[in-house]
């Protein structure tokens, strides 16, 4: 509030001291006093009613020119910075700035103040309706376009761009409004669009107003977008029926589109000549693109895109070259004014061709054939160091990289190499073929006379090459630098996996023989020794020493280097090392931006060197289901394991037997007591029935004799089986059974002579099976015990304790 007061007490104090303190005026307003003072005030303090009535007196229409200037640009600032103000004064200030408007002898100063600040009031009505049904009603909207409509069609230029820029913007806040000035805003468009001779503003701004007329049309979204599609058919209609003027008709095969579209009504031509039409094409052009390029409005949502047409005209622009045949009997003159104007021509299809892969994306595959193939071959007509290689090439790059993966890899490899090649032969123009330039002829005098050139009566190479001098034109410079990044894009495009290897090596090593160069990460340049106003040729024996001090070449091959290590190509040649080594130079570079391309790529390079994957965690369950179908996953590999476990653990099982040498000791002499135990009752049993048996007779000799049978058939069986748990089981119950039948025959056994008796087979297989439940018993390990072992009893060798 202090600030406004001074400013009210001193700046404002007079008129002179206006005009003379106003840039200061307008930069204390830019620090937003106004918000401060009406925090401090209120809405309808003093201090801002004294300045509303000041601006008020300055827009007066007895006040001076510059001084209504000044007071139609504070009440801009202020009216932006203060809602209140512009609702409580607005109505009046509209009415003093359409009486500015509409009248024809307005200065264009106070003209373009009046308009920005109409402009700010309509725009802010929108958030108040109540308030704007008094004050910017449709009556005022339509009489300030129509002001806006008559000053663009005046002879005033310095208002043109800003009465253009206001309807623009004016469009899509009151289109129903609007609507009634169709024709007049359409007819001031083609106007601008197709005035001969017009400024490249005006055709800006008539392209402008051409895009935003379809938010006119009638019938809702669906004539929203029916109008948006005419706009654009229109367009294409009257560049294809202005191409046969530029031609003159000349080619036997010049293709007619097959979407024969209604062209607009545009003025005829000023003299009916090819370059009338061209210029005029350029602009319908550059009105296409820039429909292209702007997005619809929410209410709108998505349209159609003739796309068909679109590609069929691009294609026609693009396919017109120097091979196309021409026809018989023509005036050479008219054949050279033709061909000289089809570059224009093809750049003007290239432009069509790579707004429409923007826009459109990967809809366009089913037209990639035709259209990568024809600027391929077009490009194939220039030679080396020809400007119009640069501009077909990047449009093919931008096409490849609209199209993406759902291109076909078949028609990607019968045009990429082509453009391929023809990109690295631009790289390396700047150093297969530098220019020249030739040294002084002058002679030793300064004059040079035609005495001193007689005395030259031998000739030696040297001095040939002494007054000699590298250098690199600015045109070539220029299309190395694009064709650099034309490489870029190639090789970040999907289909460069499919280039044969040998292209993806001379890739690399035209990049690293430019890179690997000393002096490529050079802060200081060479010392000048030619007069270029461009690029001053140097001291250095080659153009390339020239071209690695330019920053945007010297950039364009660290992106390519960076691109090229990211396709992973010839990574097996050295490629990537070789590349390390050029951005770790690059990290240590002037420049910023190429420090952090090469900080960039050495991060990316340590990743694909040694990718990060997630860590990977065997599937026991899959493994387990595995092993059960081989035969359970107990089964499946224990002896191997057993085996490796037991090879392992025996260093330290030795060892701790040779520190407790003695328990072990203990533990091995009784397993052997009971095992040789085991063997004495045996055979004294067997004594005992074989001695019975021979002594049975009488009435018992029957029945024992029946009960040894018994006891062989029952004991037999164990034979046959395995020796497991069950054959031992039933050995032991058949011994058992033995020592109940005689026992005093084994007690006279032992009394009896030393004399051996015979064993039966069936004891044999016994003795095994015993042995075995034995170790078992005195083993220690577990690893042969389950389940049904401990369900089986207990059996007792010792007949004494029973």
């Amino acid at each position: 509030m202090d600030v406004v007061n001074h400013l009210l007490a001193h700046q404002l104090s007079s008129n002179d001291a206006l005009l003379h303190n106003l840039p200061h005026i307008k930069q204390l307003l830019a620090q937003r006093i106004i918000q401060q003072a009406e925090q401090e005030e209120g809405l309808t303090g003093p201090v801002l009613h004294r300045w509303n009535l000041r601006l008020a007196s300055l827009i007066a229409p007895s006040v001076l020119p510059p001084l209504r200037t000044a007071g139609f640009e504070l009440l801009h600032l202020t009216f932006s910075a203060s809602t209140t103000s512009l609702l409580s004064q607005g109505k009046a200030t509209i009415g003093l700035a359409l009486n500015v408007l509409t009248s024809n002898k307005s200065d264009p100063a106070i003209f373009v103040a009046a308009l920005e600040l109409v402009r700010l009031i309509l725009a802010k009505s929108t958030w108040h309706a109540e308030w704007a049904r008094d004050v910017a009603g449709a009556a005022v909207v339509q009489r300030t376009v129509n002001a806006f409509v008559a000053a663009a069609n005046g002879e005033v230029e310095e208002v043109k761009p800003a009465c253009l820029n206001a309807i623009v913007s004016l469009l899509p806040l009151f289109p129903t409004p609007l609507r009634p000035l169709a024709p007049s805003l359409h007819t001031l468009a083609i106007a601008l669009i197709s005035q001969p001779g017009a400024s490249r503003a005006n055709i800006d701004a008539g392209s402008h107003l051409f895009v935003s007329l379809y938010l006119l049309a009638p019938k809702g979204r669906d004539g929203l977008r029916e109008a948006w599609k005419k706009g654009a058919e229109a367009l294409v209609g009257s560049i294809d029926s202005l191409v046969p003027v530029i031609t003159s008709d000349i080619f036997a095969e010049d293709p007619l589109t097959n979407h024969t579209l209604a062209p607009l009504a545009l003025p005829p031509l000023a003299d009916n000549s090819p370059v009338s039409a061209l210029v005029r094409i350029e602009a319908l052009s550059q009105a296409l693109a820039l429909l292209l390029r702007t997005p619809t409005v929410e209410r709108v949502g998505s349209v159609e895109v003739p796309v068909g047409a679109l590609v069929e005209l691009g294609v026609r622009l693009v396919g017109l070259n120097t091979e196309t045949p021409i026809k018989e009997r023509v005036d050479p003159s008219t054949v050279t004014l033709s061909l000289s104007l089809l570059p224009r021509l093809q750049i003007i299809g290239c432009q069509l061709l790579a707004q429409l892969g923007l826009a459109v994306g990967t809809p366009l595959v089913s037209h990639a054939s035709d259209m990568l193939g024809t600027i391929s071959r077009t490009l194939s007509t220039y030679p080396l160091r020809s400007p119009m290689r640069a501009s077909l090439s990047t449009t093919y790059s931008l096409l490849l990289t609209s199209l993406g993966a759902s291109l076909d890899p078949e028609e990607g490899k019968k045009s990429l190499a082509r453009v391929w090649r023809c990109v690295l032969e631009d790289i390396s123009a700047v150093a297969v073929e530098p220019v020249t330039v030739a040294a002084s002829t002058e002679g030793a005098d300064g004059k040079g006379g035609r005495k001193n050139k007689k005395q030259k009566t031998t000739y030696d190479p040297s001095e040939s090459f002494e007054k000699k001098r590298a250098a690199v034109e600015e045109m070539d410079l220029a299309i190395a630098e694009r064709a650099l990044a034309t490489l870029e894009r190639l090789l970040l495009a999907p289909a460069s996996h499919f280039l044969p290897p040998k292209l993806q090596l001379s890739t690399s090593r035209l990049l690293l023989f430019l890179a690997l160069d000393p002096s490529f990460f050079s802060t200081h340049p060479l010392p000048s020794t030619s007069t270029s106003t461009f690029f001053p040729a140097t001291s250095a024996s080659s153009g390339v020493d020239i071209a690695r001090q330019s920053a945007a070449f010297r950039r364009g091959v660290v992106k390519a280097l960076k691109a090229l290590a990211e396709l992973g190509g010839n990574a097996a040649g050295g490629t990537l090392e070789r590349a390390a080594e050029v951005w770790r130079r690059g990290c240590l570079d002037g420049d910023e931006e190429i420090k952090h391309l090469s900080i960039t790529a050495l991060a990316s390079l340590s990743s694909l060197i040694h990718p990060i994957l997630p860590p990977q965690q065997l599937n026991t369950t899959f493994a387990r289901q595995k092993a059960e179908r081989v035969g359970g996953f107990a089964g499946v590999g224990d002896e191997q394991d057993l085996e490796a476990g037991a090879r392992e653990f025996a260093p330290r099982q030795v060892k701790r037997g040779r520190e407790s040498e003695e328990e072990g000791m203990e533990v091995d002499d009784e397993d052997d007591e009971e095992e040789e135990e085991v063997k004495r009752r045996l055979v004294a049993q067997t004594k005992a029935t074989s001695i019975s048996s021979k002594s049975g007779a009488g009435q018992d000799g029957q029945g024992e004799k029946m009960v040894i049978e018994e006891e062989v058939t029952v004991v037999k069986p164990s034979t046959t089986s395995s020796f497991g748990t069950a054959a031992g089981f039933a050995s032991f119950a058949a011994v058992k059974k033995v020592e109940t039948v005689a026992p005093a025959a084994v007690e006279e056994d032992e009394d009896s002579s030393d004399e051996e008796a015979e064993v039966p087979a069936f004891v044999e297989a016994v003795l095994p099976a015993v042995a075995s439940g034995g170790a078992a018993k005195g083993g220690d390990d577990d690893e042969d015990s389950s389940d049904d072992d401990e369900a089986m009893p207990t059996i007792h060798m010792d007949s004494d304790e029973e």
